[in-house]
């Protein structure tokens, strides 16, 4: 018989089966649905996950913010990574929506597992100071400063610091503005001056002030900058030893503003502590000024006034030769010929010795008489051959045989020094020697001399000048060659992997800038690596570091490739060629019909890419313009961008300002490119003075080798050179323009 408790177990198991089956029954019926449904949720998360990506490269911070919040709605633990924390904080410090860029680069900044904590501290700190919380500004930014090995992202947050603090006149303030690494201090220096100079002046800190504004002279600086330091030196120049207000003087020799010269230098005239020697010495300045001021008869003068007995002697030599070259401006040539004949004669191993006897027989071949310009070119080339000047007399002389059709002569001349000279030099003459025998039509040793030069096309202007004759053989290595390709960072070790992808990580969530940042910081010591200076390039490269990717891809070529055959590395080579700043370039060029290769010709010889660059001649910018020219061009244009000559270091206004000046240039030479890049560099009126002497018969090719100036005639073989290659890389279907910029449609784009 059945007990009681025994009927109650019974009932339970009952119970418990019927409610098992009705539930399994349950879940088979509701088990396909939920998982479509599931599925189509995760799908719909990840497709706005992925939108959000694209929108937040794309710089699009409001819809990506928006779409990563509805990722975060309806599946918080998709966006549970440091990584997101901070793209969505990145998006609100974008749209300056700081309370929430403060929230979520908080919960990034407390990831123990992101490595970004310096940016991710300078962000903070950055959304605090909008939002006037000073004091948690500043602790974040010492935080971002004490614990980053970036010595730029460093400095930038110790300027954000003394930003804070910059009303306190205290000895704390100075303590941090004395802390920052002025070279690595990014776009904030003219600022950073003024602030310190200020400070230093309430603190009454006489000497540091005169220290460092004398520092500082040395470079250029926007108008007020200079002004303010220039007149703090007016101010405390009883408080300068004489010698240093004469390299002041010397300082102030290349700005612009002639008034910081002429003060300066009453000032020291004023001043009867000097000694006669440096009295004669601050005169002499003075003289050289006048004369760069093209003030030649004034310049003359202040040179009479000179006692040369107590001017020291480093600079008697100089001294002679301006004496000879204001006669020469003024117009009194017999006596410059003197003057000149005399410098050489007392002081033959200045290093411009050789120039004045140059100047001579100039003087004498532009009179016609040949007898004695050869007299003078047969001294410097017997005196001087090992200088540029004195090889060059020796040309000088083949090629006027050549202007007068004595071909045997110069064939002659050229056999007696082409085993002399270094390769390039050889080429030069290889080259006219070819051309005298087809003149004199002795085609077979022409042809042979022809080979030679085309044994390494890619080596200068006559190589290249000559394959690009071959027109058909040219064409074809142009369809056969391989674009080089850089190794991946892959190939590299751990530690230097692991750097690079640090920067792209970088570059993709915070952008250029930053990204410029750290590899300024964190890639500079291992130039051992072959692959990792060639992934430096392309990375410099991607990031439009432009200077700094020429630079290495240069030094790359002459470390690894320079030793190839030329067939060889044209792939690479083809990095050298870059297409730079195509964003100012192009509408620019095809605006003003000119062509855009001609410009990156010209980019290349006059700056090497870099933007920020002064030549000695105080040409500024990718295309080395002169503040004079520059104030005419921006006149004539009605250009507003251009103030001051440091407006020139911006691409897009120096670029601006330069194919104005070459499209003029082209339009006053009718297109001819020899006389316009030798315009471009030593002016309009030389070169109409040269087209009248040397350019006969329209042999263009001899009035390039006749071209008076060393640099100037270099400089229009070079930006030639660089053309033609361009044009083979870039548009060698088309043919290839020797002397007149090739005709293309404005529409159309060049690849």
């Amino acid at each position: 018989m059945i007990n009681r408790s025994q009927w109650i177990f019974f009932f339970v198991l009952i119970i418990l089966f019927n409610c098992s089956t009705q539930h399994g029954v349950k879940q088979s019926v509701i088990t396909p649905s939920v998982v479509v449904a599931q599925e189509e949720k995760i799908n719909n998360t990840h497709n706005s996950l992925s939108s959000a990506d694209s929108l937040y490269v794309l710089k699009k911070y409001n819809e990506a913010v928006n779409l990563y919040k509805k990722v975060f709605i309806s599946s918080p633990h998709i966006l549970n990574r440091p990584e997101y924390y901070f793209k969505m904080g990145f998006c609100y410090f974008s749209m300056e929506k700081s309370d929430s860029a403060i929230f979520w680069m908080n919960k990034a900044y407390s990831s123990p597992n992101f490595p970004f904590s310096d940016y991710i501290a300078l962000l903070i700190a950055k959304s605090y100071k909008s939002i006037n919380e000073n004091q948690k500004a500043q602790y974040y930014f010492t935080k971002c400063a004490n614990n980053t090995n970036n010595e730029y992202l460093r400095t930038k947050a110790l300027w954000e610091i003394v930003s804070i603090k910059h009303n306190e006149c205290s000895d704390s303030l100075l303590y941090y503005l004395n802390k920052i690494n002025f070279a690595k201090l990014l776009g904030k220096k003219e600022e950073y001056i003024l602030l310190k100079i200020e400070l230093l002046k309430n603190l009454d800190k006489k000497d540091e002030i005169i220290s460092f504004s004398r520092k500082l002279l040395k470079s250029d600086w926007h108008s007020h900058v200079e002004d303010t330091l220039v007149s703090i030196l007016l101010k405390n120049i009883n408080d300068i030893e004489n010698k240093g207000k004469i390299n002041i003087l010397k300082q102030l020799m290349n700005k612009h503003k002639n008034r910081y010269f002429d003060n300066w230098y009453l000032m020291l005239t004023d001043n009867n502590g000097l000694s006669r020697q440096q009295q004669a010495e601050v005169k002499f300045q003075k003289a050289i000024k006048l004369y760069k001021m093209k003030k030649w008869q004034s310049s003359s003068q202040m040179l009479k006034k000179i006692n040369t007995k107590y001017l020291p002697a480093n600079f008697k030599g100089d001294y002679a030769l301006y004496v000879a070259r204001c006669n020469a401006r003024k117009g009194f040539q017999n006596t410059a010929i003197r003057s000149y004949y005399n410098f050489q004669k007392k002081y033959p191993r200045h290093r411009l010795a050789g120039d004045a006897l140059w100047w001579i027989a100039l003087t004498f071949e532009q009179r016609n008489d040949y007898k004695s310009a050869q007299k003078y070119y047969n001294i410097l080339a017997n005196k001087y051959f090992s200088k540029g000047v004195g090889k060059e007399a020796r040309f000088r002389l083949i090629f006027n045989d050549i202007k007068q059709k004595k071909y045997y002569s110069a064939l002659k001349s050229i056999k007696k020094i082409i085993k002399k000279v270094e390769y390039n030099d050889k080429m030069r003459l290889t080259y006219w020697k070819m051309y005298c025998l087809q003149k004199i039509k002795k085609f077979k040793e022409a042809d042979e001399l022809k080979e030679n030069l085309l044994k390494d096309p890619f080596q200068n202007y006559y190589t290249m000048k000559v394959f690009l004759s071959t027109y058909k053989d040219s064409l074809e290595y142009f369809k056969e060659y391989a674009p080089y390709e850089a190794p991946s960072h892959y190939t590299l070790e751990q530690d230097l992997r692991d750097k690079i992808d640090r920067i792209f990580f970088i570059e993709e969530i915070m952008g250029k800038e930053f990204a410029r940042l750290e590899i300024k910081s964190s890639l500079s010591n291992h130039y051992s690596n072959k692959n990792y200076r060639l992934i430096l390039a392309e990375l410099n490269n991607k990031l439009s570091n432009y200077g700094e990717a020429f630079r290495l891809n240069r030094r790359n070529y002459e470390k690894y490739f320079i030793r190839k055959k030329w067939f060889e590395k044209i792939g690479f080579i083809k990095n050298l060629y870059p297409l730079y700043y195509d964003d100012y370039v192009y509408p620019i060029a095809y605006k003003r019909d000119v062509d855009p290769l001609l410009i990156y010709a010209l980019m290349k010889r006059e700056s090497l890419f870099q933007a920020r660059v002064k030549s000695y001649a105080n040409a500024y910018g990718l295309m080395q313009i002169l503040p004079s020219t520059a104030r005419i061009l921006a006149k004539k244009m009605d250009y507003e961008n251009y103030n001051e000559p440091m407006n020139l270091y911006e691409p897009e206004v120096n670029i601006n300002l330069g194919i104005y000046y070459l499209q003029n240039l082209l339009k006053q030479f009718n297109g001819s490119l020899p006389q316009v890049l030798a315009s471009y560099n030593a002016g309009e009126s030389r070169v109409e003075r040269w087209e009248d002497r040397y350019l006969e018969d329209d042999e263009i090719d001899i009035f390039i080798e006749l071209i008076p100036i060393d640099q100037t005639r270099k400089y229009v073989k070079y930006v030639l050179y660089y053309y033609y290659v361009y044009q083979w890389f870039y548009r060698l279907d088309q043919g290839i323009c020797y002397y007149q910029p090739l005709h293309f449609n404005k529409e159309s784009d060049i690849n």
